[in-house]
């Protein structure tokens, strides 16, 4: 059987080398490079998730002038706590708090016995936005691969495998891992529907309106894709 030029079990065999390939890399970068989460941004998402992870989803300890003012506007009380979050998108910090009940991290802080020591929950928001990257790389490949030629994908696999700007965005803790998946899936899906108008078409543009939903609710500026 043919996929993309060469054999299914060759192009099959590459991908699961591309994987555990970024995997070490995953496992290396984090190592070397994550210091803990370093942003604001980062931050306000990882307490709505973990909040979330506790039973208490899309409330936020981070309460903005204008939150308060809203609610005062609808006749309800404004809440210092409990607050309920009316400034990031829902999906990642849903997503990052399912995660957190996965991982189960250590929140008391033990005595430090070596110079540095990373937050376990902020390891988890680093390693969930890793598994976004290369989830996106892996899909990225096929994308190309199909587009052009297996040659061509792996150079660009490569390009993005070993850029050093990517990592650093993809271990930030924000959703910038989830937000590179779907981007890669929304060029995918439209790539799909552009070369087989006739294949497929309903499906391809549900899963095209999907995506972009998803992506609208992970960061708000998606909606300029409609």
């Amino acid at each position: 059987m043919s996929l993309f030029g060469e054999s299914a079990a060759t192009f099959l065999l590459r991908l699961a080398v591309f994987a555990l390939g970024l995997l070490c890399l995953e496992f290396l970068y984090l190592g070397l490079e994550f210091k803990g989460l370093n942003s604001a941004e980062a931050m306000d998402m990882a307490q709505e998730a973990r909040r979330f992870a506790a039973g208490q989803p899309f409330q936020t300890d981070n309460i903005h002038p204008l939150g308060i003012w809203l609610l005062k506007e609808k006749g309800k009380d404004a809440l210092l706590e409990n607050h309920p979050d009316m400034v990031n998108p829902p999906l990642y910090p849903a997503l990052l708090g399912a995660w957190l009940k996965i991982w189960s991290p250590r929140y008391d802080m033990a005595p430090v016995e070596k110079e540095y020591r990373v937050f376990d929950g902020d390891l988890a928001a680093g390693v969930l936005g890793t598994l976004g990257f290369l989830a996106g790389l892996l899909l990225l490949y096929v994308w190309v691969a199909q587009m052009a030629d297996p040659k061509v994908g792996t150079v660009v696999f490569a390009l993005c495998a070993f850029s050093n700007l990517l990592w650093q965005w993809a271990i930030s803790g924000t959703a910038w891992g989830l937000l590179f998946l779907l981007t890669v899936a929304l060029g995918y899906l439209v790539f799909l529907r552009l070369r087989s108008p006739g294949a497929g078409g309903w499906f391809l543009a549900m899963a095209i309106g999907a995506v972009i939903g998803l992506g609208f609710l992970t960061r708000y500026a998606y909606a300029l894709f409609l």
